[in-house]
């Protein structure tokens, strides 16, 4: 289930390993040989619930709630991608050369669906992004600043309303940021969008409930909801966005954005 670049790794993580590889051998063994030994058989959906419920008795046998690096381990094991196959014999596996993050039968190259081709460069880009940020730190994107007197309809594709809001010449080329921009502008413009398409009045009040939000993505950068929603809508003096969520801690709330708010 683990995989190190030598046995030298292999001996530093074994004292914080050796509890959840003693749950899962055990495991394993009542299940054949491995703990998705049977997962073939599975559509996608009953694979999905025995790789939940996997977790579930892991943590009853534990006797604790797994940390976040043990859950991946059960969560995204390093089997065949083909449903109707999901071979888990390590040695008779590999991965895709262009983004390195599935595996298949080595002597079955059709096990590597062309279904694969439409994550593959999502799944490479991400991995970029990964690395980036670890070595140079987290990318902030400038956010644009241009602001409507007009009302004008929201472009339904989002690079046509990057174009419109930094004016073509200044949006952002590089495929990093590029990507960072998308998934701040994401909710503020989903947000716009959707209720554009209602055809209501915006009023000089204007409120948003975001219901289950997150602050790794609706939260991350506050201010995108001025640049993003305030600033593209001339009738509304005054945004408020309301989180509602059982994961919000008030105590991360980067707070200090609104004294840049304009």
């Amino acid at each position: 289930m683990v995989s190190y670049c030598g046995d030298e790794h292999r001996r530093m993580d074994q004292p914080s390993h050796r509890e959840l590889c003693t749950v899962l051998c055990e495991i394993a063994a009542n299940r054949g040989g491995h703990i998705y030994q049977l997962a073939r058989k599975l559509n996608v959906q009953e694979y999905r619930n025995l790789r939940v419920h996997t977790l579930n008795q892991i943590e009853l046998s534990l006797k604790r709630s797994m940390q976040a690096f043990e859950r991946e381990i059960v969560l995204f094991p390093r089997i065949c991608i083909t449903p109707d196959c999901r071979e888990w014999r390590q040695e008779l596996l590999t991965e895709c050369t262009d983004c390195r993050q599935v595996s298949y039968c080595t002597a079955d190259s059709t096990h590597l669906q062309a279904s694969h081709r439409r994550w593959c460069k999502a799944y490479l880009l991400f991995q970029k992004l990964i690395l980036r940020q670890r070595i140079l730190g987290r990318i902030e994107p400038v956010l644009p600043a241009r602001i409507l007197s007009k009302p004008a309809p929201l472009p339904a594709n989002i690079d046509e309303a990057f174009k419109q809001l930094y004016k073509n010449s200044t949006v952002p080329r590089d495929e990093c940021v590029y990507a960072v921009l998308s998934q701040i502008a994401t909710a503020p413009l989903s947000a716009l969008y959707a209720y554009q398409q209602t055809g209501l009045p915006f009023g000089s009040t204007f409120t948003i409930h975001l219901v289950g939000a997150e602050l790794q993505f609706e939260g991350d950068t506050l201010d995108k909801w001025e640049a993003f929603f305030l600033h593209l809508v001339p009738e509304v003096a005054v945004l408020r966005v309301v989180f509602v969520g059982p994961e919000l801690n008030v105590e991360n709330l980067p707070i200090d954005v609104i004294s840049r708010i304009r």
